[in-house]
Order: C-alpha cells, then sequence, then structure tokens
C-alpha cells in the first residue's frame, strides 16, 4: 500500500475556492483609509477585508445605488434652471429704469450666483468621480 499523501494544508471545496478576480484602484488616501481598517478589523489580508466587507454590506441590504446619470441630469437641469433665472433677473436690471428694482435684483443675482457656482461644482466632482 503506497501513501500519496504529501502533507500540508487539505484541498478547499469547489464552491470554497475564490475563482473571479476584480482589479480595483485607488486614491492614496482611499487606500490609507482602507489599510487602516483592515487592520483595526484584525484582517491580514487587505483583499479578504473588502470582500468580506462588501458582501456583508450587499447581504444586510446597507449599499445603495445611484444611477450617476440620472444624477447628473438631474444636477444639469438644476443648472440650467438657475442659469436661465440669472439671465432674466440681469435681463430685468438692464431694463429697469427704477433704482429700487436694480436693488431688489441685484440682490437676487448675489443669491442666484454661488448657487449655479456650486452646482457646477458639484456636477465637476461627480464627473472626475466617474
Amino acid at each position: 500500500m503506497t501513501n500519496n499523501n504529501k502533507g500540508g494544508r487539505p484541498k478547499k471545496a469547489e464552491k470554497e475556492k475564490i475563482s473571479e478576480f476584480l482589479k480595483m484602484g485607488f486614491r492614496k488616501h482611499e487606500m490609507a483609509l482602507i489599510e487602516s481598517a483592515a487592520e483595526n478589523a484584525g484582517y491580514r489580508y487587505i483583499s479578504e477585508f473588502l470582500r468580506v466587507t462588501f458582501l456583508q454590506l450587499l447581504v444586510k441590504g446597507r449599499v445603495t445605488f445611484v444611477n450617476q446619470s440620472e444624477v447628473n441630469s438631474q444636477l444639469a437641469a438644476d443648472i440650467h434652471g438657475l442659469a436661465n433665472n440669472f439671465n432674466q433677473v440681469t435681463k430685468k436690471m438692464h431694463e429697469s429704469s427704477f433704482p429700487e428694482a436694480y436693488e431688489d435684483l441685484s440682490m437676487q443675482l448675489l443669491y442666484i450666483k454661488p448657487l449655479i457656482q456650486t452646482a457646477i461644482k458639484e456636477l465637476n466632482e461627480k464627473q472626475v468621480q466617474r
């Protein structure tokens, strides 16, 4: 009788083998955050920490999926609406000969301008993240 067992770790069952791989990229500050979290959670390998954490979030339903194209479309529509308001107020300012109206319209422009700038900044950030 011959013994073919060479020792070592027993083979994993087929369903326990990791056969699919995903390559991901992170920014330096994101990677530092992930490494710290994995270490604090007691994981030796970051990939195992990410896999277990993400799967737990999916199973528990704590991950929300956002359709970026819908978000960007809504943001673009909001910017468009604000820009239209801005143009209307500017036109009324130029047409008006009353100083009171000019002051009122100037205040409205001062209110609208930062909203437009913030919306454009958010839209640009969303596009960079993609």
